[in-house]
């Protein structure tokens, strides 16, 4: 799925992933959601606040309990704002596990994943966070699937459950995970020499 095509339903969630990139600059998304507005202020992969850390995890569960439209500007700055205790991983994790997450919004949002082309996992120290991330083991399986089979699949991965809960339990994990750049493209193949001299023999 591309960048120009992207599901209304998680273009907020886009966004945030875009200002978490800790090679970027980072960014304040101001967004509203059927719930309300809110606020989240990302700068080089750390969130900042004005409260603390439990409203950042209240804003992060609104993004992942509803659509939102968001706007992204510089992050801000200024003696009011201060680092959260956790770091970006946890918070992330403590608000998708938490966030009550309808019926409706989580077919929304495996339908989203499932039309993924292939991917990759990429391998993030999550092992801090164990004890307090559920999907820990099912993220590790994906990782070594990733490895062992060159890509995987998420619309066969989603549609291996056996119960609504089931599902939701691996949504909030595509959740955390695509929030934090841990789900990538799978790199397209490139052809092989022999494949790039028969190629060019078969357009003379």
């Amino acid at each position: 799925m591309s960048e120009k095509s992207i599901h209304p339903d998680i273009e907020a969630l886009r966004a945030l992933r875009r200002a978490l990139d800790e090679e970027g600059e980072g960014a304040l998304l101001r967004f509203s959601t059927a719930d309300g507005a809110g606020e989240l202020n990302v700068r080089r992969g750390r969130f900042l606040t004005r409260g603390g850390d439990a409203d950042v995890v209240v804003a992060l569960g609104m993004l992942a309990a509803e659509p939102a439209v968001a706007s992204a500007r510089p992050p801000a700055e200024g003696d009011e704002w201060k680092l959260t205790r956790e770091d970006a991983r946890a918070l992330v994790i403590r608000a998708m596990y938490g966030a009550t997450l309808s019926d409706e919004r989580v077919l929304s949002l495996s339908r989203f994943f499932s039309a993924m082309p292939p991917i990759r996992v990429r391998l993030a120290p999550m092992y801090p966070y164990a004890d307090f991330f559920p999907g820990f083991t099912p993220y590790m399986r994906l990782h070594a699937d990733s490895l062992l089979q060159g890509e995987v699949r998420l619309a066969s991965w989603l549609g291996d459950v056996a119960s609504a809960g089931a599902a939701g339990e691996k949504t909030r994990l595509l959740l955390v995970m695509y929030v934090l750049g841990l789900i990538q493209p799978r790199p397209k193949p490139r052809p092989s020499i022999f494949g790039r001299l028969m190629n060019a023999i078969r357009g003379v």
